[in-house]
């Protein structure tokens, strides 16, 4: 059974990504070793989304419409969280 992200997990998932994102692979298992040991729930999510952003290769960094990217992405930038109704 998967344990649900709550906020909290979340926060800590996303900076641990952040960091192993940076890491060259030998010190990327290191570091998840030590995670799984010491943290299993922020291993599983973390280990689950690293091997996620492995596997989409550039597909968030090319796009099929040339020039959609940028104004997607000012799009992103300015809307308020998902589920928010416009005033």
């Amino acid at each position: 059974m998967v344990e649900e992200l709550t906020i909290e997990l979340w926060g800590r998932v996303s900076r641990a990504l952040d960091e192993l994102l940076e890491l060259d692979p030998d010190r990327r298992c290191d570091l998840l070793a030590r995670m799984r040991a010491e943290d299993p729930r922020l291993f599983w999510w973390t280990r689950a989304l690293l091997e996620a952003a492995s596997g989409a290769g550039d597909f968030m960094e090319r796009s099929v419409v040339p020039g959609a990217r940028e104004p997607f992405l000012r799009i992103l930038a300015t809307a308020g969280p998902p589920g928010r109704d416009e005033p």
